[in-house]
């Protein structure tokens, strides 16, 4: 169903979930799941809704409230919010979302587990993982891809398993430095970055950077720095009206020609086509 709530963009769905009492009793299940993109400005402060919210931040930044201080949460990383508690968050420029409330009989301990272990925004180089993952709630609950309970179930096992363990390999110290550079990619991906800086941040050579990042993220820096800059334009081009040179300066492409190209090469379609495919998706 569309969401009807304020500031946030027509073409966001979400769609609800009641379990049966046989997964009340021992499954983990999903409650409401949705993909929204959140205009600018867009805040929301509730005092209490049962259940866990698992957010996964695709494009632009969410603002969090947590213990009393805001924090940001940028593209590829994971907002955990205990909704029973009051709970506040929201966005100052927009941004695009997936998420899930989810519940059940060890939904508590799961959930406080990872908190424990890792805080409420999660930075990990699974992103592809927790998107497929969400997704298959997501449409599940639609009706767009059939699910049975103990599917659901497994999807938020996995989900917080992959939560607690957010790198695949490797060890602690090479996984901490290649999150860094990941999160100033998602932070600074409208700047000029250059691979010599990125290999420098983590004291490597420019070689072994470009191989070991790849291996760890599945693909090079620059391949990285590109998508993360397309999803942004993605962005841009489904909340706004800004003009496509500006979208592309927004994104950080040096001209219009450049952007355009590496849009189509990845999308299929030129940014106006896209803009207008997202407003007549919207009618």
């Amino acid at each position: 169903m569309k969401s009807e709530e304020k500031l946030v963009d027509l073409s966001s769905e979400y769609f609800f979930n009641t379990p049966s009492k046989l997964a009340e009793r021992i499954y983990l299940y999903p409650t409401v799941a949705g993909r929204f993109t959140y205009m600018p400005g867009y805040h929301l402060l509730r005092e209490r809704y049962d259940s866990f919210l698992i957010l996964l931040v695709e494009s632009g930044v969410v603002e969090a409230v947590l213990e009393g201080k805001e924090t940001k949460v940028y593209p590829g990383q994971v907002l955990l919010i205990n909704c029973y508690e009051r709970h506040e968050y929201g966005s100052r420029e927009g941004a695009q979302v997936l998420w899930a409330h989810f519940d059940g009989k060890a939904a508590s301990d799961f959930f406080n587990a990872v908190i424990e272990e890792k805080g409420n925004i999660i930075t990990t180089l699974r992103e592809t993982e927790i998107r497929t993952l969400l997704e298959s709630i997501f449409y599940g609950l639609s009706g767009k891809k059939k699910e049975t309970e103990g599917e659901y179930s497994v999807y938020l096992h996995l989900l917080m398993n992959i939560l607690m363990n957010p790198e695949s390999n490797g060890q602690s110290g090479e996984s901490d430095s290649f999150k860094k550079v990941v999160s100033y990619i998602n932070e600074h991906f409208s700047e000029d970055i250059s691979l010599n800086s990125l290999a420098e941040m983590i004291h490597l050579s420019p070689y072994y950077f470009v191989r070991a990042f790849k291996k760890k993220v599945g693909m090079t820096p620059h391949q990285f720095l590109i998508e993360t800059r397309i999803a942004s334009a993605k962005y841009y081009l489904a909340s706004s009206n800004t003009g496509i040179v500006e979208v592309a300066q927004m994104a950080g492409f040096k001209d219009e020609s450049a952007f355009c190209s590496s849009f189509k090469k990845r999308t299929g379609m030129t940014p106006l086509e896209y803009r207008n495919g997202i407003k007549q998706s919207a009618r």
